[in-house]
């Protein structure tokens, strides 16, 4: 209520071109769509999609008399629209707290998946998942070593469980840190620190937030 009506309008033309920027997404995922039901491969092709991690609070084009339209422009909708973005979670991209590392996955595959159809698991899962459950879902093996080079084994779990609407056994570890904003997740418990500060301790289970 403490903004002014230029202020206002400037706030919304930059939540304008965000909304466009995710109807963009929105038509190219349905161009995919229909070109996998056009080739008869819909039902069985495995759909993951996966948001970004954390609403982003940083200006990056400041003071260069520049609209968010402009294709030299950088600008992000700074951290007020951030913090409504991430509302409940706090903390922003590049913190370790969950506003800045919570990615929604949204995964699709009617021929495959038995879970059911628009429920929502709260099982947590890591992007280095991802690789895991390719291999499994392809039941392919990653190699050990490719042209002499070793490479280092795979550390992440396959989702294929939790797709099928079972409980998977999880990491006993997670371990998130960018800069000096730093996390630990072991089952319930979660200890996390911002910029380097205290340390706090939560229990996911009870407040996520």
């Amino acid at each position: 209520e403490d903004l002014t009506d230029d202020e206002r309008e400037w706030e919304e033309a930059r939540m304008e071109v965000f909304a466009a920027m995710v109807d963009c997404v929105d038509q190219n995922i349905g161009r995919l769509v229909t070109y996998l039901k056009k080739k008869g491969v819909f039902e069985n092709t495995l759909i993951l999609l996966c948001s970004d991690n954390g609403a982003c609070p940083f200006e990056r084009t400041r003071g260069q008399e520049m609209s968010p339209w402009d294709p030299d422009s950088y600008w992000c909708y700074d951290v007020g629209w951030a913090h409504v973005g991430n509302t409940p979670f706090r903390w922003y991209k590049q913190n370790q707290h969950e506003g800045g590392i919570s990615s929604p996955l949204i995964a699709h595959w009617p021929a495959g998946m038995k879970a059911e159809p628009g429920s929502i698991s709260r099982q947590p899962g890591h992007l280095i998942d991802l690789l895991a459950t390719c291999m499994d879902v392809s039941s392919g093996t990653f190699p050990e070593e490719y042209q002499g080079r070793k490479f280092t084994p795979v550390q992440g779990i396959s989702l294929l469980p939790i797709l099928n609407g079972e409980t998977r056994k999880g990491h006993d570890w997670l371990y998130f840190q960018f800069a000096n904003n730093r996390a630990i997740r072991k089952g319930d418990w979660k200890v996390v620190s911002a910029s380097g500060g205290r340390w706090e301790l939560y229990n996911m289970a009870e407040d996520r937030t």
